[in-house]
């Protein structure tokens, strides 16, 4: 399946109890999967929640990262527009993405087809990020 080989180097390893541990998607390697399997079935619109879900969520889970690598993003969306936070954390989930894809320029492009193809704010940053 397209996308594994590429998010499984950014998983992150979880120890569970002593002496046991297993690697966990990262989020930007999870949004990579499951637009990967929406374009394979859009009439399966849970992937399409789970975007949108992580999105909402991501800067509340990296806002250290996000001041720390990517303030110059913060600049480039209108802070009054309600969903200020949600196109920051598209587009810095794009970037991170692209990072993931640095070897595979058709997956990108697959990807910025599919993300071309949803007409929210959101989904365009996500694109402008892959983009970058």
């Amino acid at each position: 399946m397209p996308g594994f080989m590429e998010a499984f180097p950014a998983a992150k390893e979880i120890q569970i109890i002593e002496d046991t541990s297993l690697k966990v998607c990262s989020l930007e390697g999870l949004v990579l999967l499951k637009l990967i399997a929406y374009s394979n079935d859009p009439l399966r619109t849970k992937n399409l929640s789970d975007i949108d879900h992580i999105i909402s969520v991501y800067f509340g889970l990296n806002d250290g990262l996000i001041y720390e690598d990517y303030m110059q993003l913060m600049d480039q969306y209108d802070t009054a527009n309600p969903i200020y936070l949600k196109l920051i954390s598209a587009r810095i989930i794009g970037i991170r993405i692209k990072q993931l894809l640095a070897n595979s320029t058709s997956l990108k492009q697959r990807l910025l087809t599919i993300t071309g193809k949803r007409p929210l704010e959101t989904w365009r940053a996500l694109a402008e990020g892959l983009a970058d």
